[in-house]
């Protein structure tokens, strides 16, 4: 089930513009999650998914950005897995237009479990070839 979620030490990157970034969506999982158990109305938490969506994708377009630039090897495959979770994320907000506020613990449980997989494992990978290159 759904709970706050606390930034751990062990989610640092050393890349204060990707840790950042990291730690901003964490929040925003975390206004959702109490909009959703303040019972926020269906359209003040359609802004707060809105806004995960948008801050997702302007994260992954910084990452993105330093794959290129980087030419970071497994550019590829990290893509994808971005490819993954955006058409996840579509996915549970055409439910969340069905199914109103009740899929919200649904979507904090995903991008949860997301965020703390695909950092420790998935970001992890870059953070060599990302700091050899100066960031």
């Amino acid at each position: 089930m759904a709970h706050h979620v606390d930034w751990k030490d062990e989610y640092d990157l050393g890349m204060p513009i990707i840790d950042t970034q990291h730690k901003h969506f964490l929040e925003l999982m975390n206004q959702a999650y109490d909009a959703f158990y303040n019972k926020q109305t269906d359209e003040e938490l359609a802004v707060l998914i809105e806004n995960l969506k948008n801050y997702a994708l302007l994260h992954f377009g910084t990452e993105e950005k330093y794959f290129d630039l980087f030419n970071y090897e497994n550019k590829e495959e990290h893509v994808k897995k971005h490819l993954e979770l955006k058409g996840k994320l579509m996915i549970l907000m055409k439910e969340f237009q069905v199914k109103g506020g009740d899929m919200i613990p649904e979507l904090i449980d995903f991008l949860e479990d997301w965020l703390v997989v695909h950092l420790n494992y998935e970001d992890k990978k870059y953070v060599r070839c990302f700091k050899e290159h100066g960031l």
